[in-house]
């Protein structure tokens, strides 16, 4: 029977990303993250093949204020391109865009990661809060989540990632291993004593 680590190694090659890897062994994306980063693993990128699951990137970078060219250049696609997808959805570019540097652009994006993680907050042990930071994030990204409703949001998907923790632990020690985490136990990842509490009235048990 094959070892997590051999499953893993195994699950990476066949091009799964952190994000299904992490849902298969049952752990966080984080710890598939820095697995990764210890063995300078470039990460595997989902492979999109249409337009249409372009189209929710296209409608943020829009509304982020992206001219037609920065949006074609993102997604290596030509102009004629985005042009054409915005005529055919009556997508309106925003005025006065074109004069935006690619420097300004880059700091649009890392603007909108740094309000996602603000959204969620700084109360939650690290890894449960970069798991709802990067949902989060994904839903903004896929449309899910409008950029003007992060801030409501983002209790909402930190209490998600909260209970999905808790979820898996309810019936182990706060003291066993935490698979793929190299010795780190439960209790290790309690950084705050209100996250602690939570979980214990979840049922799960400190002994």
């Amino acid at each position: 029977m094959e070892t997590m680590i051999e499953e893993r190694w195994k699950l990476y090659k066949n091009g799964l990303s952190d994000a299904k890897i992490s849902a298969i062994q049952n752990v966080t994306r984080s710890a598939i993250a820095q697995w990764r980063k210890r063995h300078s693993l470039k990460s595997n990128v989902p492979k999109i093949s249409n337009g249409r699951q372009l189209a929710p990137m296209r409608h943020l970078l829009t509304e982020l204020g992206w001219g037609k060219r920065a949006i074609a250049k993102s997604q290596n696609v030509s102009t004629t391109v985005i042009k054409d997808w915005r005529q055919r959805h009556g997508v309106k570019p925003h005025p006065g865009t074109r004069g935006m540097t690619e420097k300004q652009r880059h700091d649009q994006i890392q603007a909108l990661q740094k309000r996602v993680v603000k959204a969620v907050g700084y109360g939650l042990p690290f890894d449960i809060a970069a798991d709802a930071a990067a949902e989060l994030m994904l839903a903004v990204i896929e449309g899910n989540v409008p950029i003007n409703a992060i801030e409501e949001q983002g209790r909402r998907f930190g209490n998600q990632a909260l209970q999905k923790f808790a979820n898996a632990f309810t019936t182990k020690s706060l003291d066993n291993d935490l698979p793929g985490h190299d010795g780190l136990t439960l209790l290790d990842t309690l950084v705050d004593e209100s996250s602690s509490i939570w979980l214990e009235q979840m049922g799960a048990t400190i002994h």
